[in-house]
């Protein structure tokens, strides 16, 4: 694998990725930071994702941050929270291990992911506080994406009181919300 990153030969590397994925084997941390420097195989490296992914996450920015020089993963994280919440589960998304990883998750969702997905993983969040950050995220996104998943909360059944609160909370960001250039109302005053 390292001489093909040497050689350059980016088609090779995606049919070996693309098999790896397919096989349900799972690169090691090395293996990631090595190939995270092919700009090119960045989505299909999202895509090797397991429920155990916020520890992978974070094993692949421990070695790259390691090695002498360090080696650049910037967005490895977010791709994966991406990759995550359109392609997984929004409950694997939400299980993050700190409260970092979960604020970069939401901001991901919030300002990424398609409508429909970010509002399921606002459903699915383990926590009211944590459904506090999402409805910040929304609050201060300009107004056509927070419209936008407002729009998709209308569509999910919230379920029970608590899922009721939750879309709420959400849709009442429409009085709150933001103004055209993204600032919140909040932030403004």
């Amino acid at each position: 694998m390292r001489a093909l990153v040497a050689q350059g030969d980016e088609g090779a590397l995606r049919k070996l990725l693309l098999a790896r994925s397919t096989s349900g084997f799972h690169l090691s941390a090395a293996q990631i930071v090595l190939l995270w420097s092919v700009a090119a195989l960045r989505s299909v490296l999202a895509r090797n994702i397991s429920d155990d992914w916020t520890a992978r996450a974070t094993a692949c920015e421990r070695l790259a941050a390691a090695q002498d020089p360090p080696v650049d993963v910037d967005g490895l994280f977010e791709a994966w929270a991406l990759a995550v919440i359109e392609e997984s589960s929004a409950s694997t998304a939400a299980e993050t291990e700190t409260f970092d990883q979960l604020r970069t998750v939401i901001r991901v969702a919030a300002t990424s992911a398609t409508p429909l997905r970010a509002v399921t993983l606002y459903e699915e969040l383990l926590d009211d506080l944590s459904a506090s950050l999402f409805v910040k995220a929304v609050e201060r996104l300009p107004r056509d994406r927070a419209a936008a998943l407002r729009d998709a909360a209308g569509k999910l059944r919230f379920h029970g009181e608590r899922g009721a609160a939750r879309k709420a909370w959400l849709l009442a960001t429409r009085t709150r919300g933001s103004k055209p250039d993204g600032r919140s109302t909040v932030d403004a005053e």
